[in-house]
């Protein structure tokens, strides 16, 4: 596999590792603390799906392939933060845009 997504993926696998902690840390404690943990892990996650859907994007992944449903609509903007890391694009958020309604059926 190409080198040019490597630390794209490193990125990801660090945060997959890091999901595991905080799921681990939510579980030994309660109340308010294990309620703020879950809002961490929530937020943590919605950035985690951003850089994974960018990374399927920018490898020509379809949208429809990566997600056959989801309940949460993904964030364009979030998703062209990333590409714009890793691929010069004029205008990244309407390429997301269309990548998100796009289907290869």
């Amino acid at each position: 596999m190409s080198r040019k997504y490597e630390t794209l993926r490193t990125t990801i696998k660090e945060r997959q590792a890091e999901s595991r902690r905080l799921g681990e840390a939510i579980h030994r404690v309660t109340g308010l603390e294990r309620h703020a943990l879950r809002l961490e892990k929530r937020n943590f996650g919605d950035a985690t799906r951003s850089i994974l859907l960018a990374y399927a994007m920018l490898r020509g992944v379809a949208y429809e392939r990566v997600e056959r449903t989801c309940v949460r609509a993904a964030s364009p903007s979030a998703i062209a933060d990333v590409v714009r890391q890793y691929a010069a694009s004029e205008d990244a958020v309407e390429e997301v845009k269309r990548w998100l309604r796009s289907s290869s059926s």
